[in-house]
Parts: structure tokens; sequence; C-alpha cells
């Protein structure tokens, strides 16, 4: 680390040399002397834009609705350059076959879309930095709110389009928010 003293007529630079063992941190948090790297900070709280991919049943407009009244991000339409992502997913479903007089025939398919999951992708990385699997169950009554974390599942039975893209967005925030606080699961 070099500092700049004012030495009697003129300045002085200083030199201060980390001896192994000595812990070192910069104002920026970059790394520590010992050998050991700072962990990197996680992008969902210093990324500045998102970007909202579009979704089933329009939902990636709930979404961003809800983003842009919170103002954390910058919520833009071009994917290009941007920090994080917002994207579902939704899954293949496998034709079921049923044995029938020895003859497969295929099964009964479930009624409905297929519930997609929300996943927050770093726009570098491809990396996944949140994710919600939306269930196709109902809410029980009662039943407390599970705790934020990177991984979580909405019950969307029976909630509307613009209900459940408020509830997404509101798992996401809480997870940031707890990101910021330190506090993760």
């Amino acid at each position: 680390m070099m500092t700049w003293k004012r030495a009697a007529g003129g300045f002085a630079l200083f030199i201060a040399v980390a001896l192994p063992g000595s812990r070192v941190t910069r104002a920026a948090g970059v790394a520590q002397a010992n050998g050991q790297a700072s962990e990197p900070a996680n992008k969902l709280l210093t990324g500045k834009m998102i970007y909202v991919a579009p979704m089933p049943d329009n939902l990636d407009q709930w979404i961003t609705q809800s983003l842009t009244a919170w103002q954390r991000y910058k919520v833009t339409a071009n994917p290009e350059g941007v920090d994080i992502v917002f994207r579902a997913v939704i899954p293949d479903e496998d034709t079921r076959l049923k044995l029938r007089r020895g003859v497969p025939q295929p099964a009964r398919q479930r009624k409905g879309p297929p519930t997609p999951s929300v996943k927050v992708l770093d726009w570098v990385t491809g990396a996944i930095l949140w994710q919600a699997d939306i269930v196709d169950k109902k809410v029980k009554e009662g039943a407390p709110a599970p705790p934020p974390g990177a991984h979580v599942q909405i019950l969307a039975r029976g909630l509307s389009t613009d209900r459940l893209g408020a509830k997404v967005a509101r798992a996401f925030r809480e997870y940031v928010e707890s990101l910021g606080k330190g506090v993760t699961r």
C-alpha cells in the first residue's frame, strides 16, 4: 500500500509492506494480502439494469411493473448489455404412455398450460442468481410465508396473472433485501 505524506518542504512516498499472516484490506475490498481472495459481490446487489424477457400470459408485464415501482433497478426493453435477466422457463412435458391391452397408448395429459419457473440470470456468465418455481397448488390458510432464499416455490393455484407477477416480484425483492442485510439462506 502506498501513501503520500507531506514531509518538511515536500512530499515523501511511504510504502507499507504486508508480511505473511498480516491482514491488509483495501477500501474497495478487492483482496487480502495473506493470499485469500475476498468474496465477490453478488450481482443482485451490484447490478443496475435488468431485462425481463417475454413470458406466457403477459406475466412479464406485471413483473416489470412491480420492479419499476421498486426503483432498485432500471428496467429496460433491450436485452443487450444489462446486468440481470428475468426469464421464464417452461418445462417440456413428456408424453406419458399407458399400456392398454398390451399396446402403449398416450395417457391423460395434465389440464391447463405447464407451470413455468422464473429464473434470474447473470447476463454475462449465465449463472442462476435466483429461481422461483411456480407450483400449481393452493395456499393453505394460516400457513407461514416461506423465508427468502435463492430458490423458492410460489403456490399459484387460483391466482390471476397480475397477482402472480406481484408475488414473484415480491419474493425476488425480499431475497435481494435480505442479501443487502447480510442474511442469506
